[in-house]
């Protein structure tokens, strides 16, 4: 809760890793990686201004419905859209 109080969080292009024992942010070199897997799904939502994407994407002449296609691993969450 104090990180946003005192005014560190910021919305930037790239994360920045922090320890929190440390109470410091980490270098690239010291953030260990490794493969997970999780099951994912994807989805295609029907678009409800058709025209507005048609025109945010410079598909003029595009005919039949246009769907938005999302990837999430946590499908549970998707009623809540």
């Amino acid at each position: 809760g104090k990180i946003i109080g005192n005014g560190h969080l910021h919305k930037g292009a790239k994360p920045v890793h922090w320890c929190v024992d440390c109470r410091s942010a980490l270098a690239e070199a010291e953030v260990e990686y490794y493969d997970k897997t999780s099951p994912s799904i994807d989805v295609a939502f029907e678009a409800v201004d058709q025209d507005a994407i048609k025109a945010k994407f410079g598909l003029p002449g595009v005919s039949g419905p246009i769907s938005l296609v999302i990837w999430t691993t946590t499908p549970w969450t998707l009623p809540a859209n």
